[in-house]
């Protein structure tokens, strides 16, 4: 086998194939990181607010015209 053979893979990263790795490891960890995130919110059991809240809504507010 001679240097111009390094097979398809090699041949299709070509001179900057370090940079498509690094990119698609970057790739990978931000679609881990959501995922996970994803995750967290969804098995986060949240507490329902128990405090009663009142708020004053003008009458002008509610009317029709």
């Amino acid at each position: 086998m001679n240097g111009s053979d390094r097979g398809f893979a090699a041949s299709c990263l070509g001179k900057f194939g370090y940079m498509h790795k690094a990119l698609l490891g970057l790739f990978i960890a931000v679609i881990v990181i959501i995922g996970g995130a994803v995750a967290v919110l969804a098995a986060w059991d949240l507490p329902a607010p128990t405090a009663q809240m009142e708020v004053q809504i003008p009458n002008d507010r509610l009317s029709l015209q």
